[in-house]
């Protein structure tokens, strides 16, 4: 069973979602932040659940689609780290450069 844990960066992106909802429904966004941070608990035990990720070759950095974001992830020996959770129509690549 491998141990879930989230990046900083990846609890940012979430509250950020939490913030951009709770303008116009609070339980709304209290409710997509629910599903979206327990949406990678599948992964302690399934961690490959996910797809490999089309804009990068790196084979460990997966993801998982839910509620219309994705929520990357890399796998590694005994431990999945989420690494951020952005919305569908976001691009990738373009958050990937600016985090490197």
């Amino acid at each position: 069973m491998a141990n879930v844990r989230w990046s900083h960066e990846a609890i940012d992106d979430l509250h950020a979602i939490g913030a951009y909802f709770e303008r116009t429904s609070p339980q709304y966004a209290r409710s997509i932040v629910a599903r979206l941070y327990s949406a990678p608990e599948a992964l302690a035990e399934h961690p490959h659940l996910g797809r490999s990720l089309p804009e990068t070759e790196i084979e460990h950095v997966r993801e998982l689609v839910r509620d219309g974001y994705r929520i990357v992830y890399l796998v590694s020996e005994g431990e999945v780290e989420v690494l951020a959770v952005l919305h569908g129509r976001q691009d990738l690549r373009q958050r990937l450069r600016r985090e490197t």
